[in-house]
């Protein structure tokens, strides 16, 4: 279990340009620039708190690491949010 809070959560870019077709009409062009945040860096100013961790990442606690499979799904809900625009409800992954 985890928690980031909404001020970590960041927008993605968009970048509008005004294009000639084809046809010679204009139109509008939008694209989506994502990016990653550093989850490291909002793990240590307390935006992102792990709080339960699984039997996996125990280990990983006892070494002085961050947790690997919670770090793979918090990078995963990052990417939802930024493709989505919206905090998915699950989330998982396979190894």
């Amino acid at each position: 279990m985890f928690t980031i809070q909404k001020s970590a959560l960041e927008e993605p870019e968009i970048h509008e340009k005004v294009v000639r077709g084809p046809n010679g009409r204009k139109r509008l062009v939008r694209k989506k620039i994502t990016h990653f945040p550093h989850i490291d860096v909002h793990m240590e100013d307390g935006t992102v708190r792990v709080d339960e961790l699984c039997g996996v990442d125990v280990a990983f606690k006892e070494s002085g690491r961050y947790p690997r499979c919670a770090l793979i799904l918090i990078r995963k809900v990052f990417g939802r949010y930024m493709e989505d625009g919206v905090i998915p409800d699950r989330e998982g992954f396979v190894q």
